[in-house]
This record gives C-alpha cells, structure tokens and sequence, in this order.
C-alpha cells in the first residue's frame, strides 16, 4: 500500500510541475497566425538583430575595446603553439587513450 501512494504522490507531483510549467510559459493560441505572417515577423526580427549587431561596435567603450583586444590577441597566441600541441599529442599517444 506504501509503494502505491508513492507512486501516486510521485505521479501527481510530476503531473502538477507540467501544469505549472506549461502554465507559466503558455503562449497567445487564440491568435491564428498564418505561416506567410510567421515568416514575416521572423525574418523583421532576424534583419532588425543583424542590423543591431553590425552596429553595436560603435557604441563599445574603451573597456570594450581592451577585451576584443585582449580575446584576439590570446586567440593569435594559441594559434602559434597549436602545431607544437598538437605533434606533441600525436607523439605521446598510448594504448590506454585509445580505450577511452
């Protein structure tokens, strides 16, 4: 008799998080929108997104900029020493390593 109710308790606890959660995320069904309007809508969202990003290094501040620097430059200086990682890997590869 135990295992059943919790089972049920387990079952109505999981059955009430998925009414909560689909309750707290619903969206406006009411509204029949054709898949031509959904494109539309979409599409203006992703241009206006692009346009944004294009734009937003023009309003960076200097400590913007320090950063950018700072990723490329880090970038440039892994590039330099990935051959080197890489032969050293590839010269020091055991059976182990395979297995995993």
């Amino acid at each position: 008799m135990q295992k059943i109710k919790t089972k049920c308790r387990v079952t109505l606890s999981i059955l009430g998080f998925i009414i909560i959660t689909n309750l707290s995320f619903a969206q406006n069904t009411s509204v029949n929108k054709s898949i031509g309007n959904v494109f539309v809508t979409d599409a203006g969202s992703a241009f206006n997104v692009s346009i944004a990003t294009f734009k937003q290094p023009f309003e960076f501040t200097k400590g913007d900029w320090l950063v950018v620097g700072a990723i490329a430059g880090g970038t440039a200086l892994l590039f330099t020493v990935d051959k080197n990682i890489k032969n050293f890997s590839l010269s020091n590869q055991t059976s182990l390593n395979d297995k995993i």
